[in-house]
């Protein structure tokens, strides 16, 4: 049996159904509820992938994310599942690994996820979180439409994908 996925053991607080109290977990002094822990578009300012976008979109596109903070040792994906998600790491680092090869580590401000994604097809790679990660992630869904309403990031993720898929 495959471990599960960050993505997997904690649902999305758009599910109507908050995660138990073992899984949900405040951000150290926050604070805050779980419910409370929407996605802030000023942390989305100084990621690459959002560079120049209005503050609208910003507030758009944060709108469109969940949060997460992983220990280390978590499978954010699994090579050959569906995929669920596209994640935004804001802290922390990811290795990315194909056929039990590491072939990248993946940092703040940086993302994953897209793959798959574009292509309909099953994840490409194992991702599994090297550090802690806080990580903004959003549903296949949201992701599609996020690419289609703000074209700039439909654009920079292809590329992104087609230079990956290079690799």
């Amino acid at each position: 049996m495959r471990p599960l996925t960050a993505f997997e053991a904690v649902p999305f607080g758009r599910s109507g159904t908050p995660p138990s109290s073992s899984l949900a977990t405040r951000p150290p002094g926050t604070g805050r509820a779980w419910d409370d822990m929407g996605m802030d578009s000023t942390e989305l300012r100084e990621i690459p992938l959002f560079e120049g976008l209005s503050p609208q979109d910003l507030e758009r596109v944060a709108g469109w994310f969940e949060l997460i903070d992983v220990p280390a040792g978590w499978y954010l994906l699994n090579q050959g599942s569906y995929p669920e998600g596209f994640f935004v790491v804001l802290e922390g680092s990811v290795t990315v690994e194909r056929e039990g090869i590491d072939v990248a580590t993946v940092g703040a401000g940086d993302f994953f996820g897209e793959i798959a994604l574009l292509e309909d097809d099953r994840r490409t790679a194992t991702v599994t979180s090297a550090t802690r990660v806080r990580a903004a992630v959003m549903d296949a869904a949201d992701f599609f439409e996020m690419c289609a309403e703000v074209p700039q990031i439909g654009q920079r993720v292809t590329s992104a994908a087609i230079e990956r898929g290079q690799r």
